[in-house]
């Protein structure tokens, strides 16, 4: 017995997510024929062309289903669907010429704010849509947004610093690898770094108690627009368009917080906790090994630790530029790669140390000190010694890192 698809209705909020979602995703597989001819690829322009056509096929069926799920939720009559899907087949022909991609951005425009600023008006039909997705919807947001994806704003603003200490490698990548592969990975990373973004920034208006209304959606446009067009038009380079991109939505972390973040992110982290904690006394019941101690450095501990490791590498690179290759270049590199994974072994206890193991706290901190140390010497400010002391120097406010009491300290009796 064939089953009918019924449709289902589609929030404001999810309307725009998708919608960004279909059109930036049809916007790069148009431009995979371009991608892949200078590669000279067994897959011919022909055939990538055929590839991307069946694609964004399916990407307009999804679309078909969003803008009807749209105006079923807000209860609108049936003509305008095929006239905004006219509209967005229409953007999507426009965008990728260079005279004619003002007019597709402009009909995008149009249609997110349309999308987004029409109330839904059927309460039975949202409850219909939590259900049918499965999501754990905010009680006082109202939103069908998971609170896993709710975003604070020392969250969001420590997401904008990921997002640059990613950005400015991958510029770097794009400008000085060997055509095409250095252009292909950076746009294939920035893709990435785009989308998670959209996510972060859809977030924090949920956590502020904005996901219902239209702000996301013009926000994330206006921002690329004004980052993007004169990176276009040659204005500025593109690290001033990341710089300038990251610059204009820091305000967005002073919106106020529900604290619905923060209370969803303490109950997870403490179900973590409790989960691995029974697995660890189950492993000790079963094999009889006794719990292995988390490594913590104190603050000092840790910047001497740096300073030995700092003149160990400064000797390595010493004997890796006088070797000229061969065995002495190779020992140079196998021992700056120890030193590396020391190194990030005693970030990992630091952090520890101080409590703040969850969160990727470490992880962000060996990116940005890594960032700031290598792109100076990417771009010849400085050579291998500069770069060694920035790297030392830098971490140095982890002094101000207060250690956390020991947790098997026992109350005097």
């Amino acid at each position: 017995m064939a089953v009918s698809r019924i449709p289902i209705p589609i929030g404001r909020s999810q309307f725009l997510l998708r919608f960004s979602l279909i059109t930036a995703l049809s916007y790069l597989l148009d431009s995979l024929p371009r991608i892949i001819t200078p590669l000279n690829l067994p897959l011919g322009h022909y055939d990538a062309r055929l590839l991307s056509g069946i694609v964004v096929c399916l990407l307009a069926a999804s679309m078909i289903r969003t803008i009807n799920g749209r105006c079923l939720d807000a209860v609108l009559p049936r003509w305008p669907a095929p006239m905004a899907f006219a509209a967005w087949i229409l953007a999507t022909l426009l965008l990728p010429w260079s005279r004619t991609w003002p007019i597709g951005a402009a009909l995008i425009g149009i249609l997110l704010i349309a999308g987004g600023s029409i109330p839904g008006k059927a309460e039975h039909v949202k409850q219909a849509a939590i259900v049918a997705q499965g999501q754990a919807v905010g009680a006082l947001s109202g939103t069908t947004i998971p609170l896993g994806l709710f975003n604070g704003p020392v969250s969001f603003l420590r997401t904008l610093l990921t997002f640059a200490c990613l950005g400015l490698p991958l510029i770097w990548v794009g400008e000085s690898v060997a055509q095409p592969v250095g252009p292909v990975i950076a746009d294939f990373g920035f893709g990435i770094l785009y989308f998670v973004w959209l996510t972060k920034t859809l977030g924090r208006f949920a956590d502020s108690g904005h996901a219902s209304n239209w702000y996301w959606g013009p926000f994330c446009i206006g921002v690329t627009a004004i980052s993007f067009l004169p990176l276009q038009h040659h204005v500025i380079n593109q690290y001033e368009a990341l710089g300038l991109f990251l610059l204009i939505q820091t305000p967005l972390a002073l919106l106020p917080s529900q604290h619905q973040a923060d209370k969803f992110n303490e109950d997870r982290l403490r179900k973590r906790r409790e989960r691995a904690r029974r697995k660890r006394e189950e492993r000790i019941q079963r094999w009889g090994r006794k719990e292995v101690k988390q490594p913590l450095l104190r603050p000092l501990v840790f910047l001497i630790a740096n300073l030995v490791i700092g003149c160990l590498s400064a000797l390595l690179i010493y004997v890796g530029s006088v070797s000229k290759g061969g065995v002495g270049k190779w020992f140079a590199l196998s021992g700056l790669f120890v030193l590396v994974v020391v190194w990030m072994a005693n970030v990992n206890a630091r952090f520890n140390d101080a409590g703040l193991i969850e969160g990727w706290y470490g992880s962000q901190f060996v990116l940005v000190v890594s960032v700031a140390s290598l792109m100076p010497l990417a771009f010849h400010w400085v050579n291998a010694y500069g770069a060694l002391a920035i790297l030392v120097l830098i971490q140095t406010p982890t002094v101000f890192l207060r250690s956390k009491p020991p947790s098997e300290a026992v109350a005097p009796k």
